[in-house]
């Protein structure tokens, strides 16, 4: 019946809308239903207080349970939540009910927000006090007495902190792992965004309620902007934050401190789970937006306690030779690497960046390039650095081998980031394009035609390069 109802809405809805004096009102028809619907959704939750969690491990139920969650107040929401309690690590944990708990979650951080705002309460305040009022079925089909007011916050609070009594073994865990970082999403205050790593991905955790990235486009030449441009960069794309509670700072922080506490080489091994390392990028970013809010930037304070407990200690950064190993290591590893870009993304581009290319990229910029994984923590650094002089310091390394990146290790990407640091820092455009013609044969070599080819195809890479206005917006 609410599939049926919400498909009926969304028909009728669906056309253009005007401004001013032209909006169209609601007929006393779809009043009646939007009233009917509520009554619906209110008499469901009343019925599936003490069924939630088995209704999320169902895998028809489940769907089902998520739509319906979808239509709730902020009120319904906070008992569904409720129903969670006690069961929360299992949830996290199952293939159905994962989505579930992802979908309350995402709903969660938005009326939370309204809730601490005060917005939204006189509407509901008939509602609630009915509903607080209203007889509740126990799992035997008796009547339980209410419980009292039940508040979003106090029950995100209370499903929080019992998710952070296991979410060191959870985030080992293929579906634990996505659950954790909605967790961690709303703990901060950032919007649940979609995870699709390619459509031929094996476990995509892709929820309705998830925020959409669309595609940066620039690139040179017409297209459809899906197939122009670069996907957007998460790292670098604004995010409304909402307002959270204290508890939640202070389950955060537990959490934090608890990472803190890991042994050294407990936290590399973690840093290279398939699994485990995806859910500390995203803790990082998300830590990063959240310390970073007041000044409208995304970086980690200096002081803060995940910088100082967890990326200072995963780097060694106290003993230069151990993190010049470390990096050198991470570097190369699929997803330790992914945690070193955020870590570059999501610091001050004058000290963290600066360190690691003196304590490991410098000498070696040849062989990040090079290699097949370390060639997008290169890239990562060329977006994030603002130093002249470890930029000239790239240019004289890889230049005399432009030609090699190009046409033998298809890097041009390297390249291309290479440039846009130059255009972004304001140094080397021209020891740039000399290079490439150098590369590319336009600069001796070959007489006539075959020289006029090799000058005119230099030309275009170059254009191409340029036209792209790569550096500062979107990080690309």
């Amino acid at each position: 019946a609410l599939l049926h109802r919400q498909r009926q809405e969304q028909g009728r809805g669906g056309g253009g809308r005007v401004n001013g004096d032209d909006v169209q009102q609601p007929t006393e028809e779809e009043e009646e239903e939007a009233e009917e619907r509520a009554l619906l959704v209110s008499n469901l939750i009343n019925e599936l207080t003490f069924k939630v969690a088995s209704l999320a491990m169902d895998r028809h139920a489940a769907p089902v349970l998520e739509k319906l969650a979808r239509l709730c107040t902020r009120k319904q929401l906070a008992r569904l939540l409720e129903g969670c309690l006690g069961y929360a690590a299992s949830l996290a944990s199952n293939r159905y009910s994962s989505h579930v708990l992802q979908t309350f979650l995402s709903l969660a951080g938005p009326m939370v927000e309204a809730e601490m705002r005060g917005v939204g309460e006189d509407e509901e305040e008939e509602e609630e006090d009915e509903e607080d009022n209203a007889p509740v079925l126990g799992p035997d089909g008796e009547e339980v007495p209410p419980k009292g007011p039940v508040t979003l916050c106090g029950s995100a609070s209370k499903l929080a902190e019992e998710l952070q009594d296991a979410w060191l073994s959870l985030i080992y865990d293929i579906c634990g792992t996505h659950s954790m970082r909605a967790l961690f999403c709303l703990l901060t205050g950032m919007p649940v965004v979609a995870e699709r790593r390619g459509k031929h991905a094996k476990h995509q955790h892709a929820i309705e309620t998830a925020v959409v990235l669309g595609f940066q486009t620039g690139a040179v030449g017409g297209g459809r902007a899906g197939n122009t441009g670069e996907a957007a960069n998460l790292h670098t794309t604004p995010l409304v934050m909402f307002q959270v509670p204290e508890t939640f700072s202070v389950v955060l922080e537990g959490m934090i401190a608890e990472l803190g506490r890991m042994e050294l080489m407990t936290l590399h091994q973690t840093l290279c789970d398939a699994y485990a390392s995806p859910a500390l990028c995203l803790l990082l970013q998300a830590v990063a937006r959240k310390e970073g809010a007041a000044q409208q930037q995304l970086t980690l304070s200096p002081d803060g306690v995940f910088y100082t407990k967890v990326v200072q200690k995963a780097l060694c950064t106290h003993t230069p030779s151990r993190c010049a190993e470390v990096i050198y290591a991470m570097a190369g590893e699929s997803l330790s690497s992914r945690f070193l870009e955020a870590v570059l993304w999501h610091t001050d581009p004058t000290t963290v960046p600066v360190q690691i290319f003196e304590v490991c990229i410098q000498g070696k910029v040849m062989e990040y390039a090079e290699d097949d994984v370390a060639n997008f923590v290169l890239q990562t650094w060329l977006q994030r650095t603002e130093s002249p002089k470890q930029l000239k310091m790239v240019l004289e390394e890889l230049g005399p081998f432009f030609g090699k990146l190009v046409r033998e290790k298809r890097r041009a990407g390297v390249l291309w980031r290479l440039a846009g640091a130059c255009l972004r820092v304001g140094k080397g455009e021209k020891k740039m394009v000399k290079a490439l013609l150098l590369a590319l044969g336009g600069g001796g070599g070959g007489e006539g035609k075959e020289r006029g080819k090799g000058v005119a195809a230099a030309l275009r890479v170059v254009q191409t390069l340029l036209a792209l206005k790569v550096g500062q917006e979107g990080g690309g």
